[in-house]
């Protein structure tokens, strides 16, 4: 079994009340990447660190990565808080990690009314380190060490730890509003992605039609959907036939398409997202009379931005 310390940022922002309902969000959304993959799990939380058990850290580790809302995931050991046992514990996990004449650093933080403070641990530990393992002639360096070793005591427990895995950070999938995503050119799943990482669920449209030849055929956006899967398993892209005249050069769609209307009515849409960035933006979305707002995700990134987003995406 492997304990998985999650953290989150953005969330921490929020009022007590927002905060309380976006972090049982989160539990949610990673409770259902889990039973999806189907991974047992067992989930504990504090204010500020939710706690993962599973039986499999490679596989549980990826599902982790692309749950949004997450900052950075670490697999970490479990203590009590009491210092001596967390000095023991360190002392084995150190002589697993530390090899001859390295260096390392102590990183401590801690939550809670407890008799020593963080400085108080790394005194106590790194000595006892240095005093077990002086034989493998190491040394302290607290400014660009060899292997750093983090001890986090929250209340009654501590968790030490060497890795921290990032996430892709953002909202919890489904705290924000609904939007739909039209998918017209090889950016479109970059800028999906963008906004389900602000908390929105999004509804892929595809519109197909016999008058022009877009950027981007339906075969192209299938294969963009599947590279959001592991981001959000239920995408599923809607094909809208549209016979307008259309002008390819100006990357046209008529909104106002009763069919994309009525599905936008019907799953509550709260805006549409689009994918033109700053170098295409002299190109428009024509719009006649939509209501809804548009969002342009990729308006203020740059090409080499939006090729390692994109990449970063493909090779989850």
């Amino acid at each position: 079994m492997v304990l998985f310390l999650i953290r989150y940022n953005e969330l921490g922002l929020k009022s007590p009340r927002v905060r309380r309902r976006f972090q049982k969000r989160l539990i949610k959304n990673i409770e259902d990447k889990f039973l999806k993959a189907e991974l047992d799990c067992f989930i504990e939380s504090d204010w500020g660190r939710i706690y993962l058990t599973t039986d499999n850290q490679l596989q549980g580790l990826k599902l982790l990565k692309t749950v949004f809302g997450i900052f950075s995931i670490s697999p970490v050991v479990n203590f009590s808080d009491d210092l001596d046992e967390i000095t023991s514990a360190a002392v084995d996990y150190a002589k697993d990690l530390l090899t001859m004449g390295q260096s390392f650093a102590l990183r401590t933080r801690r939550t809670g009314q407890h008799k020593y403070t963080s400085q108080d641990i790394a005194n106590h530990v790194g000595a006892a380190i240095l005093n077990g393992l002086k034989d493998r002639k190491l040394t302290v360096n607290l400014s660009a060490p060899d292997v750093e070793i983090f001890i986090e005591v929250r209340q009654k427990n501590s968790y030490i730890f060497s890795e921290s895995f990032p996430g892709p950070g953002g909202l919890p999938l489904g705290t924000q509003g609904k939007v739909i995503s039209i998918f017209t050119d090889k950016n479109s799943y970059i800028a999906t992605w963008l906004m389900m990482k602000r908390g929105c669920r999004a509804y892929p449209v595809y519109f197909k039609s016999k008058n022009n030849k877009p950027q981007l055929n339906e075969s192209k956006a299938m294969s963009q959907i599947e590279l959001l899967t592991p981001w959000a398993p239920n995408l599923k892209l809607k094909i809208i036939e549209d016979n307008g005249k259309q002008n390819d050069k100006e990357n046209a769609i008529n909104l106002k398409n009763k069919e994309f209307q009525d599905f936008a009515n019907r799953v509550r849409a709260k805006g549409i997202c689009s994918s033109l960035d700053l170098n295409d933006f002299s190109k428009v979305i024509h719009i006649l009379r939509n209501e809804l707002p548009i969002f342009y995700p990729l308006i203020g990134l740059d090409k080499e931005m939006v090729k390692n987003l994109g990449n970063m995406i493909r090779d989850i």
